[in-house]
């Protein structure tokens, strides 16, 4: 399922699913929740429970046994099951600023000046703001929905 406006949802949901209204009422509740949630780096990278981002294809240099290794990797699948978008990445330039984006749309940043501090993309607030984007929800997400 890709993110929708909450409109195109009521009308959706209303039309094509057998649900009570009852359960109607249940799930365009969650679904109008959802869109006004904060946005968090969480959403959309694999982080612990800091708020660090994990990255897939490191690991500590420290780590020299193959248990300690399968343990961050096991680590990083837990923390990216989290995520309630597709398709997002961390993208490291030469310069050191680092980004959390999807094709050309950036929604989190992290200059060198910035001090570790991610920053949320100005343009962006909650989940609503990402609508005209059409993300993909992941599972995690749908789950939480209750689709």
């Amino acid at each position: 399922m890709n993110l929708i406006s909450m409109t195109d949802f009521v009308l959706e949901y209303s039309n094509t699913h057998k649900a009570t209204k009852m359960e109607f009422h249940s799930l365009a509740r969650n679904y109008a929740k959802f869109l006004k949630q904060l946005l968090e780096l969480w959403m959309f990278v694999p982080c612990d429970d800091e708020g660090n981002i994990i990255e897939s294809k490191f690991y500590p240099a420290s780590m020299s046994f193959a248990v300690e290794a399968e343990a961050y990797f096991s680590k990083y699948q837990q923390a990216k099951e989290r995520c309630l978008f597709e398709g997002f990445e961390l993208i490291i330039k030469p310069n050191g600023n680092r980004y959390i984006q999807k094709n050309e749309t950036i929604i989190f940043y992290n200059t060198e000046n910035d001090n570790g501090v991610w920053r949320v993309n100005r343009k962006f607030i909650s989940i609503e703001d990402l609508v005209p984007f059409k993300l993909l929800l992941t599972p995690t997400a749908q789950k939480q929905l209750g689709l």
